[in-house]
């Protein structure tokens, strides 16, 4: 929801007003103490990232992730029919008892991970990508679908970068990505205590993180 007031000198001033159609679509509510933290999270994870690099490091630099210079930057679009193309690739190549997730999000995000790895000719024997997943309807007991708060958890796939290169590909990362989801249907919390120290322990290989949205046109 935007919100834009114009003044008028000496004359008043007007409000304008623009919102998803979400918000008002069904009562929206942005009361946090529906997010149980009975493990203490928050607490910990305080803890846990001031103790990155050096005890009681009250720093607040964010990482410093540098493009090497040479690099370039593009634009690359996955139409309609090329997520029907991947999607049938797919369930053309694995067997009816599969279940793979083939949502739009899934296949973009593992089509992208092969694609990276091959460009860049990725040496480490293991490749990561980590995405953002809604956490509403995955906590005990699960959060109204209605709350507009932030409630989103990690999802982090881990795969042999061979399998990545292979004919397979898009099928190992596309397995990869399910299996990352369906560890969230159990508890989107599961083993949140070892967050900070998991993502801080991948910064020396090669992780692929996922950032932004392909539903809302937002940058990051």
């Amino acid at each position: 929801m935007a919100l834009q007031i114009t003044l008028f000198p000496n004359r008043g001033f007007s409000i304008g007003a623009a919102m998803h159609h979400a918000i008002t679509s069904n009562p929206s509510t942005i009361d946090r103490t529906v997010v149980e933290d009975k493990a203490g999270l928050g607490r910990l994870f305080s803890n846990q990232y001031q103790d990155i690099d050096g005890p009681n490091n009250r720093s607040v630099k964010v990482w410093e992730l540098q493009p090497p210079q040479d690099s370039i930057r593009g634009t690359f679009e996955l139409t309609r029919a090329s997520i029907q193309k991947l999607r049938g690739h797919v369930l053309s190549t694995v067997s009816s008892d599969r279940d793979l997730h083939l949502s739009t999000f899934s296949l973009a995000c593992a089509y992208t991970w092969v694609c990276l790895v091959k460009a860049e000719e990725t040496k480490e024997e293991k490749t990561q990508l980590v995405f953002a997943a809604d956490c509403r309807s995955r906590l005990h007991p699960p959060i109204p679908a209605t709350y507009f708060g932030n409630c989103i958890t990690r999802c982090l796939a881990v795969v042999e970068t061979q399998g990545l290169s292979g004919g397979e590909g898009l099928v190992v990362a596309l397995t990869a990505i399910t299996e990352a989801m369906k560890r969230l249907e159990k508890d989107g919390l599961n083993g949140a205590e070892n967050w900070v120290s998991r993502l801080s322990s991948l910064r020396g290989g090669r992780l692929v993180a996922i950032a932004g949205s392909h539903r809302f046109g937002v940058r990051v």
